[in-house]
């Protein structure tokens, strides 16, 4: 089965709130662990997340990449305003 990681979803598990980032720490060590979990297991990952930050959009990339996996790492730019996203992120 395909595994699906989103940050705001483990953020809310965290904090009740998936836009309190008071627990962002722990959250993104959860995200870490489940790729690397995923990875080892062979199971395909479904990385769902706003991406709008460029240095942890890289830093997220390379520890994919130090994992030594034979992944294949593919994502979808979809060309909305920030601020789009934000709303929509809101909404749903």
């Amino acid at each position: 089965p395909v595994k699906y990681i989103n940050p705001d979803r483990i953020r809310e598990h965290v904090t009740g709130d998936a836009s309190d980032l008071s627990k962002d720490k722990t959250v993104w060590d959860i995200v870490y662990q489940t790729f690397a979990h995923a990875l080892r297991t062979d199971r395909p990952i479904i990385y769902d997340a706003t991406g709008a930050n460029g240095p942890l959009r890289r830093k997220m990339l390379k520890y994919i990449r130090s994992l030594q996996s034979d992944a294949c790492i593919a994502g979808f730019l979809l060309e909305v305003p920030l601020s789009t996203a934000k709303a929509r992120n809101r909404n749903r």
